[in-house]
């Protein structure tokens, strides 16, 4: 990622963090999300588990951003439906990395962003 896209990521993970009344580097206690498991979409009839890690920090605090914006997804209290607005939003985000090749094993929370049309979320 050119260093231009990185600054990029983290002055919107930084509106983010404003609103949340935090400051990044997101640290793990500001994050209210454990895990998430993705399903539907690409899934079909298997479900991606992505754990809390330090390197998914943002990523989960854009899931848990999402949910409290829940006029730009389906939400009830454990789970988001994706919709094509979801799709745009997170593109926007994730700036360069959406861009790039994910996998379950590369970039995982992306990946089921990209490809999953809900999240169940395990709450902290």
């Amino acid at each position: 990622m050119c260093k231009e896209a990185e600054m990029a990521y983290q002055d919107n993970v930084n509106v983010i963090c404003a609103e949340f009344g935090i400051t990044n580097p997101v640290q793990e206690d500001d994050v209210k999300i454990s895990a998430l498991r993705f399903g539907g979409g690409h899934f079909q009839d298997e479900f991606l588990r992505v754990e809390g890690t330090k390197m998914n920090r943002a990523g989960r605090l854009f899931i848990q951003w999402l949910g409290y914006h829940n006029s730009l997804v389906g939400v009830n209290k454990n789970r988001l439906y994706f919709s094509q607005y979801t799709q745009i939003i997170a593109q926007f985000f994730f700036g360069d990395m959406w861009l790039e090749e994910t996998s379950q094993s590369h970039r995982p929370l992306i990946h089921g962003v990209k490809n999953s049309a809900m999240v169940e979320i395990e709450w902290k």
